[in-house]
């Protein structure tokens, strides 16, 4: 009887330290997890302040807001159509000097940049804030964009009212008038 008295206060002394040692495991899974998450934080906080934000207000780089700039002209005319695309496509591969993959991503970033746009006015007048304050575009890449505007609006009919004000604003508003 005193060995099975031993034995089984044996097996319940193990019993209790392994029951510590799962705990303190747990424990220190639960502090290694925090620690991932406090490190991570400032990431998912700019992603989250990102969400908030309009779309438009996301655009920073020149080509974005050109590719946006040519969606609504194209958009003014009653409806973006496959030919409209293809052409726009082909613009951003040669007169942007973009790779095929990279045209397309732009194009669908576009779309979705300025899908809750209240007006196309207001997406022009941003986009066209975005490209005034560029440094890499001068005078002469401004001329192209509107050059590349007319062009799109120009596809498969003549350039309707509601593309040439959408055109005739980023020309006030980019100081390419006069």
């Amino acid at each position: 009887m005193p060995v099975l008295i031993a034995i089984l206060g044996f097996v319940t002394a193990i019993s209790v330290w392994y029951w510590r040692y799962k705990r303190v495991s747990e424990a220190a899974d639960e502090v290694i997890d925090l620690a991932k998450t406090a490190v991570n934080l400032p990431r998912r906080l700019r992603f989250l302040q990102k969400t908030r934000k309009n779309g438009l207000a996301l655009v920073q780089d020149p080509r974005d807001a050109a590719t946006v700039l040519m969606l609504e002209v194209a958009k003014a005319s009653g409806g973006l159509t496959l030919e409209h695309q293809g052409h726009i496509l082909h613009l951003l591969q040669t007169e942007l000097d973009m790779e095929v993959q990279e045209a397309e991503e732009t194009m669908v970033n576009a779309g979705w940049i300025s899908k809750d746009a209240p007006s196309s006015q207001h997406v022009v007048e941003k986009m066209t804030q975005v490209i005034a304050r560029s440094d890499v575009l001068g005078e002469t890449e401004r001329q192209g964009l509107y050059r590349m505007m007319i062009n799109v609006a120009e596809i498969g009919q003549p350039c309707s009212p509601q593309q040439q004000a959408l055109i005739d604003l980023y020309i006030t508003k980019g100081g390419l008038a006069g």
